[in-house]
């Protein structure tokens, strides 16, 4: 159950929570009461179905404690937030089997996926989702399912988005929600891609670091095989090259105290390693039946975000190939108004990019689930989030 409540002040929702949580018996008179009041610029929900974990909740509100089950936040926005779908690096072991129990849509979209996924990949989607996936030809498409199986979930929540922005292979599932692509095409493109990129795995990497992209690029004059892979954000990089190289550069930076990490995958996408393969891909996909996006799409593959995107076999080539340009996209749907942001995968790998680029306004970021913990009780305390940002919901 939601308990949604809201006050003008911090204060007031602190004492509205202290107020609550003496009075929270019997739970569904008093989440059919939450429901049906308006609500004010700050707000809060509390998700439970006993009254110990309400009540608990409740009172870290009042405390202005964190708490798990626990959302806070004002009001930003009155319009749906823009959906941002993360690339390669949010997997983890059992990161769908919760959603698969408890969020009747995530089930459905992952039951239709399997088979699509069975026939053009040749494993067990429901097995790889409650146990873990082997190798880029498996996590790659189990991300993908993961994307498509939480947007259904946040839509069976009332949640819509205003547009979409996807990072990498996040693009794939940014397509489908956003109807340029069936679903059809959507498994046919990360399948392919990701058994393609099999053959080049092994002797690439990729790396972040916090540096502006263009220092980066300075620096990488004498650093052969290592190029810029991903401009994230004003201070956030990624580069991409042959493993050895890049771990030098990772080790280079950390001697200067700059934050500097290799990113979990296999490949060294956005770089000349992945040029082996290209052709390939392209034949590949030339099958494929793109159509006009239902939603706004912002491209972090064309040089122009806003452009309208084909979608076609070249387009998803470059995808592979050319730079992420992800700061783009964010900043362009920053300067048309978006004032709210929810990342579609398994564990947040962007909100830090999302707020770096946002600056110092009120944007607000959110999440969808996070590696380890109650998944389930994460994806419904972000939706109540997403209520608290002021984007509309069903509680």
């Amino acid at each position: 159950m939601f308990f949604p409540f809201s006050a003008e002040s911090p204060e007031q929702l602190a004492a509205e929570a202290a107020t609550l949580a003496d009075r929270a018996d019997p739970l569904p008179a008093l989440a059919a009461e939450l429901a049906g009041r308006r609500h004010g610029a700050w707000r809060a929900v509390v998700v439970g179905e006993d009254r110990d974990s309400v009540t608990g909740r409740l009172r870290a509100v009042a405390a202005g404690e964190p708490a798990s089950g626990a959302a806070v936040g004002e009001a930003v926005t009155a319009e749906n937030a823009v959906w941002v779908f993360s690339g390669h690096g949010s997997q983890w072991t059992g990161m769908g089997k919760a959603l698969l129990d408890g969020e009747p849509a995530f089930a459905e979209e992952i039951d239709h996926l399997a088979q699509l996924i069975a026939d053009e990949a040749g494993f067990s989607l429901h097995d790889a989702l409650s146990g873990s996936a082997e190798g880029i030809e498996q996590v790659q498409p189990s991300l993908f399912a993961m994307q498509l199986g939480l947007a259904a979930a946040w839509r069976a929540h009332g949640a819509e988005p205003a547009a979409v922005i996807g990072h990498s292979m996040g693009e794939t599932a940014a397509a489908v929600v956003a109807g340029a692509l069936s679903t059809e095409d959507g498994v046919a493109v990360i399948c392919r891609r990701s058994r393609l990129m099999r053959r080049v795995s092994g002797t690439g990497a990729m790396a972040m670091v916090a540096l502006p992209w263009d220092t980066v690029e300075t620096e990488l004059a004498d650093v052969p095989e290592v190029t810029v892979a991903a401009h994230s954000g004003p201070t956030s990089t990624v580069v991409a090259g042959g493993r050895d190289r890049v771990q030098t550069l990772v080790d280079r930076w950390a001697a200067r105290d700059l934050m500097a990490k290799l990113v979990p995958v296999e490949v060294a996408s956005h770089s000349p390693q992945v040029e082996p393969i290209l052709a390939d891909l392209s034949t590949g996909l030339s099958a494929l039946r793109p159509r006009p996006a239902r939603v706004p799409v912002y491209s972090t593959v064309l040089p122009d975000p806003r452009s309208a995107a084909a979608f076609d076999a070249a387009y998803w080539t470059a995808n592979l190939r050319r730079p992420v340009r992800f700061s783009a996209a964010v900043r362009a749907a920053l300067d048309d108004g978006h004032l709210a942001f929810v990342e579609i995968s398994p564990h947040p790998l962007l909100a830090h990019a999302l707020r770096e680029n946002a600056g110092v306004g009120k944007v607000a970021v959110l999440s969808s689930i996070r590696r380890g913990g109650d998944a389930l009780l994460r994806f419904r305390t972000q939706v109540g989030a997403l209520h608290c940002a002021g984007a509309p919901v069903r509680l």
